[in-house]
C-alpha cells in the first residue's frame, strides 16, 4: 500500500487538462476559463490557416501540430493553438 499511494499521486500530477474553446468564460484562471488567454477573441479563426492570425497571437502562446511534444505545466495566460498537418487551426485552449 505504501508504494501504491505515491504512484497514484504521481499519475494524478501528470494528467493535464485543456479545455477547448467554448462560449463560457469564468475569468478565474481555471482550465475552463478562455478569457484569461484571449482564446475567445480568436475563436472565429478556427478553420483558417495559422498564418492569418500569427501577428495577433498574444504572448505567451504556442502553436501545436500533430505529434508535437509539449510540457504539462498549466499556465492560464498561455494560448494553445492546435493545428492540423496543413497548419489549419482546429481548436484553441488556455493552459
Amino acid at each position: 500500500m505504501r508504494l501504491l499511494l505515491p504512484a497514484i499521486l504521481f499519475l494524478a500530477a501528470c494528467s493535464g487538462t485543456n479545455a477547448p474553446v467554448s462560449s463560457t468564460s469564468t475569468g478565474t484562471g481555471t482550465p475552463g476559463d478562455l478569457g484569461s488567454c484571449n482564446a475567445t477573441a480568436l475563436a472565429g479563426s478556427i478553420g483558417q490557416h495559422v498564418d492569418t492570425i500569427r501577428d495577433r497571437l498574444p504572448a505567451p502562446h504556442r502553436v501545436l501540430g500533430p505529434g508535437t511534444v509539449v510540457t504539462q505545466d498549466f499556465r492560464p495566460d498561455r494560448l494553445n493553438v492546435y493545428v492540423n498537418d496543413e497548419a489549419v487551426i482546429e481548436r484553441l485552449t488556455c493552459g
